[in-house]
């Protein structure tokens, strides 16, 4: 009996058409989910600093959540999409 990992390796090799990653392709995606990660965490870190300036309004404190909820998406976003150009989906 195969375990649950096997079965979602199988998986995942049979919707991306089991491509196999040159060392390159893979050293240029860890970078750019590093890069990806790194602008999340400056994002986090001028958000907690915003929080701070905004006197504990929850209205100003709720925006500042919801942008930052944006900002994280859309750099995930952008960062899957570079990864995908990289592996030539």
């Amino acid at each position: 009996m195969k375990s649950a990992l096997e079965l979602a390796m199988e998986k995942s090799a049979r919707l991306t058409g089991d491509k196999k990653l040159s060392e390159a392709q893979k050293k240029e995606i860890a970078e750019l989910r590093r890069i990806g990660e790194a602008k999340i965490a400056e994002a986090e870190i001028m958000c907690q600093k915003k929080l701070g300036e905004t006197g504990g309004d929850p209205a100003a404190a709720a925006a500042l959540a919801e942008q930052l909820r944006r900002d994280r998406e859309k750099i995930n976003e952008q960062t899957e999409r570079k990864i995908a150009g990289v592996r030539g989906e």
